[in-house]
């Protein structure tokens, strides 16, 4: 298991006693909605970075990217190779239409 390092090296140990101390303050249900507020934020993020390599793609083609991107390709295959052999998209979503070799 990777040894995670619970204080960044670019901050110091007094900041990051506040910053806990401050987390700790907030509560369980604050600090889960900062966590959503977090993910959905990433979300968005990866969603605008397909757009903007990938400006062919419809709103349909960005989720399913993105979620490929999220669960990696061999499980995204398994999920949705039907799919997306049906709406005839199976290049699309492959890998294969990379803009860089090798790459998706």
């Amino acid at each position: 298991m990777k040894n995670l390092n619970l204080f960044p090296g670019d901050t110091t140990n007094e900041a990051s006693y506040i910053k806990f101390s401050i987390l700790r303050k907030i509560g369980i249900y604050e600090r889960a909605v900062m966590a959503i507020q977090l993910s959905d934020d990433l979300r968005s993020t990866i969603k605008d970075g397909i757009r903007l390599r990938r400006p062919d793609y419809n709103d349909n083609d960005v989720e399913l990217e993105a979620f490929r991107l999220a669960i990696g390709e061999n499980l995204f295959c398994k999920a949705y190779t039907e799919r997306i052999i049906k709406g005839n998209e199976s290049e699309r979503f492959s890998g294969k239409n990379s803009d860089e070799p090798g790459k998706r």
